[in-house]
């Protein structure tokens, strides 16, 4: 065995598996879930929004969350 090899300090537990079980079954329910259009339309403007707020506040614009709407 390489001694420079890295041993990650944790033990995978019952427990644990069993929440990663619950997490990836609930992770298809959710993608194959059927979206309401009102829903989908929604949706896609809140991540417009989003997309224009945190692009202008990363060119240091201060716009707020709520400003990106009004165009």
């Amino acid at each position: 065995m390489n001694k420079h090899m890295y041993t990650p300090k944790y033990v995978v537990s019952n427990k644990i598996l069993k929440n990663i079980g619950s997490i990836e079954a609930s992770k298809e329910v959710i993608e194959n879930a059927p979206l309401v259009p009102s829903f989908a339309k929604q949706f896609q403007t809140d991540a417009a929004i989003r997309t224009i707020h945190h692009g202008t506040h990363i060119e240091g614009n201060d716009l707020t969350l709520y400003q990106p709407k009004k165009f």
